[in-house]
């Protein structure tokens, strides 16, 4: 990954939606860090109001560096990407979706220019993924390629739907999380839709509940060890809950004196 620069299209209001408590651009930022990137650069048409949240401290996204690059109102053009961006390989992101790292990491796994579909969407975001989701890997050579005054979503979709670029489908995608001990399925969603408005207005339940699940604490963790983790405990109540515990095991192993 280190030879790809991320670039997040984040116009506001989009990419400041909320989703569990944080905006999706922080979210986007974060998961790019975790990731192992250290640079992005950040195009938006609303540089004030953006920039004002990028120079908020984060812990979670302090070690990647943002560059802010105003650009005008209007669809964004592969010639504008190769006027602005001096590398030859991008991860281009839309700054108002959702994307599950393990698709933006399988993006940056491939060695030629791809885009992210989903062949196969949950029942839940049916209605809201898109094909292309948006982010798309590509390539200096790939951006020559493209009309110059062209949308350059519009201009990957017809790359896309024409069969003339790699994919990536998140159906295809292994759903397993070694660390959470569970299946989740990765997902690629924008968080506005058609209209402008966020989609959480319209489904606040169905996705919310799902979010909840997919990053919930796993069943197979002892109940003990999940009680302490869901409930508000000060150090010195978690250690008398340990000493109460090991003092109880320490008197059942004890033989009995007759």
């Amino acid at each position: 990954m280190e030879n790809v620069l991320p670039i997040l299209i984040a116009d506001a209001p989009e990419a400041l939606i909320e989703l569990c408590g944080v905006n999706v651009l922080e979210r986007l930022l974060r998961i790019l860090q975790r990731l192992g990137f250290r640079r992005a650069i950040v195009f938006s048409t609303t540089p004030e109001i953006v920039g004002t949240e990028l120079a908020k401290r984060s812990w979670a996204r302090e070690k990647v560096i943002a560059d802010l690059v105003p650009r005008a109102n209007g669809p964004l053009t592969g010639q504008l990407l190769l006027e602005q961006i001096p590398s030859d390989c991008f991860l281009i992101v839309p700054g108002n979706i959702y994307c599950d790292s393990r698709l933006l990491a399988a993006l940056c796994a491939k060695d030629s220019p791809a885009a992210l579909v989903d062949s196969n969407p949950p029942e839940f975001a049916q209605s809201l993924i898109r094909n292309p989701c948006g982010p798309a890997l590509v390539t200096r050579e790939f951006l020559f390629a493209l009309s110059p005054a062209a949308p350059f979503f519009a201009e990957l979709r017809n790359t896309v739907d024409t069969h003339k670029m790699d994919i990536v489908d998140a159906a295809t995608e292994d759903d397993y999380i070694v660390t959470m001990r569970r299946r989740v399925r990765p997902v690629c969603f924008p968080c506005v839709g058609a209209c402008g408005r966020s989609v959480f207005r319209r489904r606040p339940s169905r996705t919310a509940a799902w979010l909840s699940e997919s990053f919930s604490i796993p069943p197979k963790k002892e109940r003990s060890t999940y009680r302490l983790i869901c409930t508000r405990r000060s150090k010195r109540e978690s250690s008398h809950f340990f000493a109460k515990r090991e003092s109880h095991r320490t008197k059942l192993r004890l033989p009995v004196s007759s």
